[in-house]
């Protein structure tokens, strides 16, 4: 009677080992914990808003299955460094520039030339992933091992100076921050000596005052407290481009998770860029407000006028050679949309 029942307990425990195997409701689901990296001040709506959503809507939508380590203001990966962390599995998702990658994708740099006239607005559907602009550049950087979760518009750059500016004359000669190669190539365009350096550097660059000027984002501008060291701004108002920042995740890693999970990681990438795209545009106008009000000078070319049409001028060989730069199925998408 004894081995008898036994022999019914093994095959018990055997059968809900089976099941278990099977059946989910059986087992403890696998767990997924991934590093996430940003970068800049933690107070841009691209973290702020970003992060918290997207870790929160990825563990629900996932039922617990997906976690997260998360390493904020360049603690793992600085912004420069992302074009190489995430393809070789340094960090699986980071917060980029578009434009950073436009040594590995040149074509990306469009972003930042005379070429991108839209508005934030205009780039909130857009870029929403399935059209054509979003398909184009995640295509492209899947083939460097790169996975493009999200894409937003931050906003047309702002020159933070150390002089007056108002016209392309100003900038002759001034050594100027780049954000990226990119556009390192609007500034020399303009006839002024493009430095590119890690927006962690700017601060202190523009204290010792090794360069003259840095573009840059606006919240940024606002959060890294630049108005401390430089008394001028000009908001370029769409006529040089504007930064289109992402998500990126490492490719290999993400087809390397389950279908749902996958599936979880793309609906919350969706959902909390709709969210924070949609603070930005509201908060861009109040970050101008708010450089002005602690002493910056801050000049914003109006279509129209004197300045605006000196800026078209002095940019029209540049967006022209634009033009004939990118390959001409991206540059319909752009110009046509």
């Amino acid at each position: 009677m004894l081995k008898s029942r036994n022999v019914k307990w093994v095959l018990l425990l055997a059968l809900a080992a089976l099941l278990g195997g099977l059946n989910p409701t059986f087992a403890q689901k696998q767990t997924y914990t991934l590093t996430l990296s940003t970068w800049g001040t933690p107070k841009h709506p691209q973290v702020s808003v970003f992060i918290p959503k997207f870790m929160d809507l990825a563990n629900k939508a996932s039922n617990g299955q997906l976690k997260f380590k998360y390493f904020p203001s360049g603690e793992m990966v600085k912004e420069a460094f992302v074009n190489t962390a995430v393809p070789n599995d340094t960090v699986d998702i980071s917060l980029t520039t578009l434009d950073n990658w436009v040594g590995r994708v040149p074509a990306v740099g469009i972003t930042e030339t005379p070429l991108w006239t839209f508005s934030m607005g205009q780039d909130q559907t857009g870029l929403e992933p399935g059209k054509p602009l979003f398909e184009y550049f995640k295509a492209a950087l899947a083939k460097q091992n790169v996975l493009l979760l999200a894409l937003f518009d931050v906003g047309p750059a702002v020159a933070t100076t150390t002089f007056p500016l108002h016209t392309p004359a100003d900038l002759k000669g001034k050594v100027v921050r780049a954000v990226s190669k990119g556009s390192a190539q609007v500034i020399k365009a303009l006839n002024a000596s493009p430095v590119v350096m890690s927006i962690g550097d700017v601060y202190s660059a523009l204290q010792r005052r090794t360069i003259d000027g840095a573009f840059s984002g606006v919240a940024p501008t606002w959060g890294l407290r630049y108005y401390e060291v430089a008394k001028y701004l000009m908001g370029t108002n769409g006529l040089t481009g504007t930064f289109v920042n992402g998500y990126v995740m490492n490719l290999a890693k993400f087809n390397s998770l389950p279908k749902n999970v996958q599936k979880a990681l793309l609906d919350a990438a969706a959902q909390a860029r709709d969210e924070m795209q949609d603070a930005m545009i509201k908060a861009y106008g109040n970050f101008l407000n708010k450089l002005g009000a602690h002493g910056m000078a801050v000049f914003v070319p109006q279509s129209g006028s004197p300045q605006w049409a000196a800026w078209q001028a002095a940019l029209k060989p540049f967006k022209e050679q634009a033009e004939k730069q990118y390959p001409a199925t991206l540059v319909r998408l752009v110009t046509d949309r």
